[in-house]
């Protein structure tokens, strides 16, 4: 049934976001990082790369890992440029999602990465909206 899905999916991020926001960061962003890292050592689950960015956006909240994002922000900038490029829809949207979770929380930095990040979400929005006047 897909209303148990999503609230077990919704059940899940919550306990993440927890998870995130109790444990101290030294020992929670090591755990999370390394998560979502091997997410896209999968090519062939896109399910999994789109579990990854969904979390990465969810637990940048300031009361979470944001500060452990920052100091990331390079490496993660690459994963989410990767996910926009990606072939799946499903990861491009999560993507694009976590870039709005990013620039809402993870500011100036993400911001300063505009240059990597605006071409890729303008190719998105440009492939979405062919899909739909075609």
């Amino acid at each position: 049934d897909r209303d148990e899905q999503e609230n077990t999916t919704e059940f899940a991020l919550y306990l993440l976001l927890k998870f995130a926001s109790e444990l101290p960061n030294p020992v929670s962003w090591p755990l999370f990082k390394a998560n979502i890292q091997s997410a896209w050592q999968e090519p062939a689950n896109p399910f999994a790369r789109r579990a990854s960015l969904k979390i990465l956006g969810f637990v940048s909240e300031p009361d979470a890992l944001l500060d452990c994002i920052k100091d990331d922000i390079d490496e993660l900038t690459n994963l989410l440029v990767m996910g926009l490029k990606d072939t799946n829809d499903e990861v491009r949207d999560a993507a694009a999602l976590t870039c709005a979770e990013f620039a809402d929380n993870v500011v100036p930095d993400f911001l300063e990465e505009a240059d990597r990040i605006l071409p890729c979400l303008i190719d998105v929005l440009s492939q979405r909206l062919e899909a739909i006047y075609a």
